[in-house]
């Protein structure tokens, strides 16, 4: 005696097949593989391109990198602005060579200064305020061109 024996099988996404042997004696096995989900390539984010400002076409003993984001205002002895900008994580200022330029940021932590290649002390602590850093070669090399630190909250 020959029978009809229905097998249903669900896939995940409730696609059903359906396979029907002729004999109760036969197996039948059934494989689906279900198609491959259509997910589109994620594209490569690009990191983002550091900056360079300040005296690019001149030479540059002293050069201020920021290591994390930080907000940078470099002014003369008189208080008239040269350079003031978010500096991103990467980007670094070429401070012009010229005496009595003072530093203010927002994150003395975040900058390193180095002179002529070398790095200097750091002129604060991380998310300190820091107000009226000369920028003078020999004083950043000392370690004392920081007069005014304010801790960061």
């Amino acid at each position: 005696p020959h029978g009809t024996d229905a097998v249903e099988v669900k896939t995940e996404d409730e696609t059903s097949l359906t396979a029907t042997t002729n004999t109760p004696s036969e197996a039948v096995v059934v494989t689906f593989a279900p198609p491959a989900a259509a997910v589109p390539p994620v594209p490569a984010v690009p990191a983002p391109a550091t900056q360079s400002f300040g005296a690019t076409g001149e030479p540059s003993r002293i050069t201020v990198r920021a290591d994390i984001d930080s907000w940078v205002q470099v002014t003369t002895t008189g208080g008239q602005p040269v350079f003031a900008r978010m500096l991103r994580a990467g980007d670094q200022y070429l401070v012009p060579n010229r005496p009595g330029l003072r530093l203010m940021t927002g994150n003395g932590g975040g900058l390193r200064i180095t002179v002529d290649g070398s790095p200097t002390p750091p002129i604060g602590t991380l998310g300190s305020v820091v107000r009226d850093v000369a920028l003078e070669p020999e004083r950043l090399i000392r370690g004392n061109a920081t007069t005014n630190e304010t801790p960061g909250g």
